[in-house]
């Protein structure tokens, strides 16, 4: 069986296409546990713009997390599509509640939470601590076509791989690709012989962000406007200096 979470108009053939508002196969509120589904009947999940919606407190996005990996048999894959956090898409919805990255969802590799631990380091082991495991398979970044078009550093970039650049922004490619940061990449054939579930990710990301101000710059504002610069540092008040 494979599912298509959160589909919303976007039905698919061959998924049963789930929602809790509209005409979907099935309605149900994905921050509502146990899923309707038994353990390890599922072989492919789509979270398709759909993970940046659930789990406003910790509990119930482990929650969400938790129920995928029950319902999956092993070796099962999750394609997750998600914007960019810094992307205006993911700032201008307030129902986005939780922004997604690979960074994120490494938390939830078994693999990694015991490299952390052997290592000394402190990041979170969630896996360890809640019987899940996930490997990214694949890491891409898809930039919005008239930003690779415009942006000067698009090739070779290292905010934009250079396999992510024939990636497109569709669905098809959401369905098919993968993305993420910061991740170890998997050899995803090996994926069925293992317990994990093999976890795909995309991130759309908007403009490349621009580099932050030189120091002269800043020291040039601050020499400019002092007074004001100095008023507002009194108040408490966070002051952003940037540069044209």
């Amino acid at each position: 069986m494979k599912l298509n979470l959160g589909c919303g108009q976007r039905m698919l053939a061959g998924y049963v296409n789930v929602d809790k508002h509209g005409s979907p196969d099935l309605r149900h509120d994905l921050e509502a546990f146990p899923w309707p589904w038994p353990d390890g009947s599922i072989e492919e999940v789509l979270l398709i713009h759909v993970l940046e919606h659930l789990g406003q407190t910790p509990e119930v996005f482990i929650g969400v997390i938790k129920e995928i990996h029950r319902v999956c048999r092993p070796g099962a894959l999750v394609k997750i599509a998600v914007p960019h956090p810094r992307h205006d898409n993911f700032l201008g919805d307030p129902t986005h509640v939780r922004p997604i990255s690979a960074d994120v969802l490494s938390l939830f590799s078994k693999r990694l939470n015991l490299e952390w631990r052997n290592s000394g380091l402190p990041n979170t082991p969630l896996a360890l601590y809640h019987g899940v495991d996930f490997e990214i398979v694949e890491n891409v970044y898809v930039l919005e076509p008239k930003y690779r078009a415009t942006s000067p550093r698009t090739a070779g970039s290292t905010c934009v791989p250079p396999r992510a650049q024939s990636v497109q922004p569709d669905y098809a490619a959401f369905r098919s690709g993968v993305t993420s940061r910061s991740m170890r990449l998997c050899d995803s054939r090996s994926a069925t012989s293992r317990s994990y579930c093999a976890c795909r990710f995309i991130q759309v990301c908007g403009s490349i962000p621009k580099k932050r101000p030189r120091r002269s710059a800043v020291s040039a504002l601050i020499a400019r406007f002092p007074e004001q610069i100095s008023s507002i540092l009194r108040c408490g008040t966070p002051v952003f200096l940037a540069t044209l």
